[in-house]
């Protein structure tokens, strides 16, 4: 790639919480609950045990993506965690294919997930004396807070990789005297720039902004958020021919511009070829403008130069990486 790369050094806590209290919550019980969300869900479901989960997609019948989710699996209901103002979408997907199986949806406040990150995580769990489970397994977290008599599940993603990061689900009126608990053992909570930033670098995509209307491989989530080995689901068709030939046309990229660019900027080369146009921004804790653009990777690999075009003006624009 000739384009020129800009790093940005990320800092990045050593051990912090983040109360997800904006993101919601959809329960799914009913015996049929594990043979009725396999059919619809891009990722492994009859694999998992108590406490274990992994980040999963919803997709149209065409392979584009409608939303991401958290799952966990609970001893006898399903837990999906979506980003704030999805839970609807998500809940009208899963009903739309609801005919006769025994299973119960409902967007449930019961619970309050708490996001808990940073380098210095195991060490803070050694304390409890606990250590940090494999990818996508749980960990019972009880003796947080002992005097609760239901089971704290802490599911470890491959999200904000690579921080040691664990989502923990613990009910919401338990949440103050777990977050105070954390607070007393020497994890702090991060500001909401803080973990917008963190969730923005690592790219944990805000899935209405970033994500919908892409192929799973454009956002090259293919590897975290499919199980491939686990048979059919919405969409299924359309991504597993698109992972026999290899890769996408396009992929998502991180931008930095020179001045503020508008919702779906134009990008291109320097001889004026289109390369891709910007999908998304976000602002850095540091207060710094950066842009999520949709870009033809074959093209961006023989570019000299990007530029943005706005009321035709070329704008310099450089790629972004982040580093802890």
């Amino acid at each position: 790639m000739a384009a020129s790369i800009q790093t940005i050094s990320l800092p990045t806590p050593t051990a912090a919480f983040y109360p997800l209290t904006s993101w919601e919550m959809l329960t799914i019980s009913g015996k049929d609950r594990v043979d009725f969300l396999k059919g619809l869900l891009t990722n492994t479901i009859r694999k998992l045990s108590p406490g274990d989960g992994n980040p999963t997609l919803y997709l149209t019948v065409k392979g584009r993506m409608e939303g991401e989710a958290l799952l966990c699996s609970q001893e006898d209901e399903i837990l999906l965690l979506s980003p704030p103002g999805e839970g609807q979408k998500l809940y009208d997907f899963l009903n739309r294919y609801h005919i006769m199986e025994d299973i119960t949806l409902n967007l449930s406040q019961q619970y309050q997930p708490l996001l808990c990150t940073g380098h210095t995580l195991s060490p803070l769990l050694e304390a409890f004396e606990l250590s940090l489970p494999d990818m996508n397994k749980g960990l019972r977290l009880d003796s947080l807070l002992p005097t609760v008599d239901v089971a704290i599940w802490g599911t470890r993603y491959p999200i904000l990789q690579p921080l040691e990061t664990l989502v923990i689900w613990t009910r919401s009126e338990d949440a103050p005297a777990l977050m105070e608990t954390l607070q007393q053992k020497g994890c702090p909570p991060l500001s909401e720039t803080e973990f917008l930033t963190l969730r923005a670098a690592y790219q944990w995509y805000d899935s209405q902004q970033d994500l919908e209307g892409l192929l799973v491989h454009e956002a090259r989530l293919e590897e975290t958020h499919v199980d491939f080995a686990k048979g059919c689901f919405v969409g299924q068709e359309v991504v597993a021919r698109t992972q026999h030939r290899g890769q996408a046309t396009k992929y998502l990229y991180t931008l930095r511009a020179s001045e503020p660019l508008p919702d779906n900027a134009l990008i291109q080369d320097e001889s004026g070829k289109e390369v891709g146009k910007v999908v998304s921004q976000w602002i850095l804790s540091d207060h710094t403008p950066l842009y999520r653009a949709l870009l033809k990777h074959k093209m961006l690999e023989e570019a000299e130069q990007l530029q943005a075009v706005v009321e035709e003006r070329a704008i310099p624009i450089q790629l972004v990486e982040f580093t802890p």
